[in-house]
């Protein structure tokens, strides 16, 4: 299943007309059809060109806010974007045409209510069996993510024959890029890094979900926080590879095993990227001394007890990390480790540093 890191975007809905019912016409042409944005799914960043497609579910109402009855139900719930400019309608989730169309004009309903998430199905097995995708019951919605899913959703929009509707899809999540370094010291003491583990966020005593169950009102909104209802099995929410090159950083779906001390040796002056976690948004205050994340730090000179890194992430404001990267590097020294964090890419939000002995 593909997974992708975007930036906010936009999706726009033409005009259409038609349906199974007595209110629609399905020999009319005009179906409801979507261009948007795409996106460089082996790298997981932006992309400018027109070279790469992606799947989103998109749910449609007749009633603002409320997706319990879907407006067509027996039609299909998703689209396939194949680049910037090409119109497309309703698929089903193995692909085939399965379309949709706005109420005809002599309708006593005309608006059709529109909402979009990511990621979503890429077949019929998924539906039932992946737990990383967004999953329609009767107006519930819900998503269990593992680290690599870029989990967002698109404010409710309205359209009818004869208008366009547009989505903006928002991040949910908070992206985590680690980086590694030995700027001083001798990190030959320290041997292999063999894993790193999300112990808490939010605090030193965070807890962490890995959950979402929205509402329509919660679509309506394009906003989400996550569900605390239960909290994530130990290590449920992982860091994968992730490697950068100059200015561009790949991320992939195998999940990090670990850096050889080779790594740190090499990187003196300049850190490392190793890692990355797509985790739940957290509250992060102005007020500097904090702790707002902490890392659990395995290596093979303390392989059954770990090195315990705690982070304060200092902003210019008091800020919620939905749609937030932060690059946090660790500083390997001969007898500690260093952390320092910053704002990446998706928001300017400020930066921050942490010192573990």
């Amino acid at each position: 299943m593909k997974k992708y890191l975007l930036t906010v975007m936009a999706v726009a809905g033409l005009v259409s007309c038609s349906n199974e019912t007595d209110s629609f016409n399905t020999a009319d042409p005009n179906e409801i059809r979507v261009a948007a944005q795409t996106i460089d799914a082996s790298t997981k960043a932006p992309l400018d060109s027109k070279t790469s497609s992606f799947r989103a579910m998109v749910l449609t109402s007749s009633t603002s806010g409320d997706y319990t009855t879907l407006y067509a139900p027996n039609a299909g719930k998703y689209m396939d974007f194949t680049d910037q400019t090409t119109k497309k309608g309703f698929v089903d989730a193995e692909g085939a045409d399965s379309k949709q169309y706005y109420p005809t004009s002599t309708a006593t309903q005309q608006e059709v209510y529109i909402s979009g998430l990511m990621p979503a199905a890429a077949s019929t097995s998924d539906e039932s069996s992946k737990s990383d995708i967004w999953k329609y019951d009767a107006g519930n919605l819900s998503i269990t993510f593992d680290g690599n899913d870029d989990v967002m959703i698109a404010q409710e929009a309205s359209a009818e024959k004869g208008s366009d509707a547009s989505l903006s899809f928002n991040h949910l999540l908070t992206q985590l890029v680690v980086k590694v370094q030995a700027s001083v010291g001798d990190p030959e003491v320290w041997g292999n890094i063999t894993k790193i583990v999300l112990k808490n966020v939010g605090g030193k005593t965070g807890k962490i979900y890995n959950q979402f169950a929205i509402s329509g009102t919660e679509l309506q909104r394009g906003k989400a926080t996550v569900s605390t209802t239960a909290e994530a099995a130990s290590e449920a929410v992982k860091f994968y590879n992730a490697s950068a090159s100059g200015s561009a950083t790949s991320f992939t779906d195998t999940e990090y095993s670990g850096t050889n001390n080779s790594v740190l040796k090499s990187s003196q002056s300049t850190a490392t990227t190793v890692a990355y976690m797509l985790c739940q948004a957290f509250d992060v205050k102005q007020t500097p001394g904090d702790t707002d994340l902490v890392l659990d730090v395995y290596t093979t000179r303390n392989s059954s007890t770990p090195k315990t890194v705690e982070i304060d992430l200092t902003s210019a404001s008091d800020l919620n990390t939905a749609g937030y990267a932060f690059e946090i590097t660790l500083d390997f020294q001969t007898n500690e480790i260093m952390a320092s964090a910053k704002i990446a890419d998706w928001k300017v939000g400020g930066n921050g540093t942490g010192v573990i002995d």
